[in-house]
């Protein structure tokens, strides 16, 4: 399988090739050619859910812009609410970067 050097471009909003030609076969099913992302918003998290009995009580005492779904997981809008919410609960990332909750 050949390897396709591409970075997205914000501004543009879509993938710019190296070589400015984007192959024929570099997109997925879905018409797009696909990109990785580190962080998507909103961000599900399973790792903070809770019990689904719980929802409830945990949507009272989350951070702003955190909520919990039905099934318990936990939906963060921004990195600035992520870190409140690992602050609120305990919790801390390890793998954090410069501004995150370690």
């Amino acid at each position: 399988m050949p390897k396709y050097v591409g970075r997205y471009d914000r501004v543009k909003k879509l993938i710019v090739w190296d070589d400015g030609n984007e192959p024929k076969n570099a997109t997925d099913d879905g018409g797009y050619a696909a990109v990785s992302t580190s962080y998507t918003r909103p961000l599900k998290s399973q790792a903070l859910a809770c019990h689904a009995e719980q929802v409830e009580e945990f949507n009272l005492e989350a951070a702003r812009g955190v909520r919990y779904l039905k099934d318990g997981t936990c939906e963060i809008e921004s990195r600035s609410a992520r870190n409140e919410e690992l602050k609120l609960r305990g919790f801390k990332d390890l793998d954090g970067g410069y501004g995150d909750h370690c």
